[in-house]
């Protein structure tokens, strides 16, 4: 599939495992470069293994983070930027807080 993505420079929160994993392996099929994010390091490392084997390790890259905290979100897109620029965010990140 041809999305017009080949390029990009995407983010991917919770991207270690799951649907955020499958969403940065699909962006790397069509041949952008993927930054994932995960607050389990040693998930988030075998995650950027895995797909660097496949896709190349100048398309992955990965950071850690917390994205339920703001210094950790900035330093996310700092991390993130290529050139200045992200073209797509994937917030695949969210909590469920019981009262």
């Amino acid at each position: 599939m041809e999305l017009g993505i080949r390029g990009k420079n995407v983010v991917v929160t919770g991207g270690s495992m799951g649907i955020g994993y499958a969403a940065a392996e699909l962006f790397l099929q069509e041949g952008a470069y993927v930054t994932i994010a995960a607050r389990n390091e040693e998930r988030l490392k075998k995650a950027v293994y895995e797909l660097s084997q496949k896709y190349g390790e100048e398309h992955i890259r990965g950071v850690p983070a917390d994205c339920s905290k703001e210094a950790d979100v900035k330093k996310l897109a700092a991390a993130a930027a290529r050139e200045d620029r992200i073209d797509i965010w994937v917030n695949n990140v969210g909590t469920n807080k019981l009262r």
